[in-house]
């Protein structure tokens, strides 16, 4: 009975290692696919889809002043609407292809 419930316990820690781990490498490739999108860069996209929203939906959202990913939204950046009714609307998260184009585009046109 003593070795079984040893044995499910191990078992159990050695999922939450892996669950940690897996959450490492999450944390690491959002953090290194958000050092690819410049601050420019960065406030283009925010804007971008707030336009995006007031355009399609006239949905007025708010912009963070200083916008910053979160673990919670899946590493990307939330954006909520404006007012009373404050909503989750998007959570804006870079592609590493348009990372990496957009700073190619950039570093050839300076």
């Amino acid at each position: 009975m003593q070795e079984q419930q040893h044995r499910e316990q191990e078992q159990r820690e050695l999922e939450a290692a892996k669950r940690r781990e897996l959450a490492g490498r999450a944390r690491e490739t959002a953090w290194a696919w958000w050092q690819l999108v410049p601050s420019q860069a960065r406030a283009e996209l925010l804007a971008a889809v707030a336009e995006r929203a007031w355009h399609d939906e006239e949905i007025q959202l708010d912009i963070p002043a200083a916008p910053r990913a979160s673990a919670s939204f899946a590493y990307g950046i939330p954006l909520f609407t404006t007012g009373r009714l404050r909503a989750l609307y998007a959570i804006v998260r870079p592609s590493p292809e348009l990372a990496v184009c957009h700073r190619s585009w950039r570093s050839s046109t300076l």
